[in-house]
């Protein structure tokens, strides 16, 4: 149970679970990411949620944005 609520954490602090999602168009052309028709870099990283104490996993979802981080990879145990 405490995957689950973790998951769901991790999808709610992201982003993804808004259900005010505004449409947006990426595409790659040229050798280049375009997000909305903007070139853009991708900026990601992997935070192993099995190894965070549960406690501190919001914690290190604000030290991983306030990075410039904003794709976060982890895998499911």
């Amino acid at each position: 149970m405490k995957k689950i609520v973790l998951f769901t954490l991790l999808f709610a602090i992201a982003g993804i679970g808004s259900s005010a999602q505004q449409k947006h168009h990426f595409q790659i052309k040229s050798g280049h990411f375009l997000f909305d028709g903007k070139p853009t870099a991708i900026y990601s990283g992997e935070m192993h949620y099995a190894r965070v104490p549960q406690q501190y996993c919001k914690q290190r979802l604000q030290m991983i944005k306030a990075m410039g981080i904003h794709k976060v990879a982890t895998y499911m145990c």
